[in-house]
């Protein structure tokens, strides 16, 4: 059986796992959201200089 020590270390180190994948998810969506909106305004940009 595991020491009290040993189960409160797994348990701290599952939340931190638990904690950076949440963390990573929302770096992944902001990350798409940023690629999606420099493609929007480079797009823009390109459209400007077209009609100029």
């Amino acid at each position: 059986m595991a020491a009290p020590e040993e189960f409160a270390a797994a348990e701290t180190e599952k939340s931190e796992l638990e904690r950076l994948r949440r963390e990573n998810a929302q770096l992944r969506m902001d990350n798409e959201f940023l690629g999606k909106a420099a493609a929007f305004f480079a797009s823009k940009q390109q459209n400007r200089n077209a009609s100029n």
